[in-house]
């Protein structure tokens, strides 16, 4: 089977990581991957090089994609004859559909969303635009796959053709992510904290969604009770070159109880040597891939009730309201509290957790089903329509 996958650009981000996630498993079971990205690949092209896919950089301007590049795109479609063509999120989905229109494919559509729309002016203007075209045209692709229950019926109120609905999470490289005996004195030897003190983390880029202001409102609070604790922050923009992340320490008192450690890429041997992971995301999350991660790590959870985080910790750690630094604080000062042998239970079933219900060969066999089942679909009306054939 030939996969066609048609994404915007890749960058490092949560849909793009997925991406390259699916397209390493894929080809491990036999599918052939084709990557059409419009724009141009960062970081993560060498990993769906190494996977032996087989990736095409167009080039286009992020704004507008000039004529000659639509019809070097027509083209590549056409040579590469894909069983499948794959969307990836508002602006790929448009463009799977287009090009599969002009290419005169028979091969069905699926588009993919990895976002809620909570709040929907958060979306830059160009992407409320695709995303306004895709509500239109949501009844042209056989599936529409969501990463989480939430996005789905976020989108099927907003008037996502909710037939088209499936609900496929993210998944975890339990392999990757795991426990590692040395993991806590690693971590403690590069921050400089050898303390008794509860280690939190949260690896998120600086971000207004992402809740550092109320991590560290309610860091204050544990401080002003003289409860041991230390986080330790990492991610884009979490350096001490920040002014804004700086004035937000002083300002709460709490310098000296964070370590940053700026962007990381080598989160999976960070991981493990917390004692706990903190998730204060106040708006926008689908599947927060950073859960299944620190789970996967043995490492219990405190997560805001956003997207499907509720569903991903499960009984295995805390599910606080969004943007309540109290209540974050407390949920802090209760993992503080908890004996170690607790904690160390909580992070085993959380792993457990991962492994059975959001592991990354859960994922993989979930889109090779999908592909498999609308590749084998007798032709839409709408591609005999178009005299597509089957």
């Amino acid at each position: 089977m030939r996969v066609l996958h048609v994404i915007d650009g890749i960058d490092v981000g949560g849909a793009e990581y997925v991406l390259v996630q699916l397209v390493e498993g894929l080809q491990a079971a036999g599918v052939k991957n084709y990557i059409l990205v419009m724009t141009s690949c960062g970081p993560l092209k060498e990993r769906l090089l190494a996977s032996g896919a087989e990736l095409i950089e167009i080039g286009a301007p992020r704004k507008r994609v000039p004529l000659r590049a639509l019809y070097r795109m027509v083209r590549e479609v056409r040579a590469v004859a894909p069983d499948v063509i794959q969307g990836w999120i508002y602006h790929g989905n448009l463009a799977a559909t287009v090009l599969r229109i002009m290419a005169r494919s028979p091969a069905p559509v699926v588009w993919s969303n990895h976002n809620t729309l909570d709040p929907p002016l958060q979306l830059p203007a160009i992407s409320r635009a695709a995303a306004k075209l895709n509500r239109y045209l949501s009844g042209w692709p056989e599936r529409i796959v969501y990463v989480s229950e939430v996005a789905a019926k976020q989108h099927e109120r907003a008037g996502f053709n909710a037939s088209k609905t499936l609900v496929i999470p993210n998944g975890t490289d339990c392999v990757h992510f795991r426990p590692r005996p040395n993991a806590r004195e690693m971590l403690s030897n590069e921050i400089g904290n050898t303390a008794d003190v509860t280690l939190f983390g949260l690896f998120a880029r600086w971000h207004p969604m992402k809740g550092h202001a109320v991590l560290f409102s309610a860091a204050a609070k544990l401080r002003a009770s003289g409860v041991p604790f230390h986080l330790v922050l990492a991610g884009t923009g979490i350096e001490r070159q920040n002014s804004e992340l700086v004035d937000a320490l002083a300002r709460e008192g709490i310098d000296d109880h964070v370590s940053c450690l700026g962007e990381r890429h080598d989160i999976h041997a960070l991981l493990p040597g917390l004692d706990a992971f903190v998730l204060p995301s106040v708006f926008g999350e689908a599947f927060p891939l950073v859960l299944g991660e620190a789970m996967a790590s043995e490492v219990p959870c405190i997560a805001t009730d956003v997207g499907d985080s509720r569903l991903i910790v499960g009984d295995t750690g805390a599910i606080i309201p969004p943007g309540d630094p109290e209540a974050l604080a407390d949920a802090m000062r209760t993992m503080v509290e908890m004996p170690a042998a607790e904690r160390l239970t909580r992070g085993r079933l959380a792993r457990k957790r991962i492994e059975e219900k959001n592991s990354l060969e859960a994922m993989v066999s979930c889109y090779t089903d999908l592909y498999e089942r609308v590749r084998l679909n007798a032709p839409s009306q709408k591609r005999q329509a178009l005299g597509l054939g089957g």
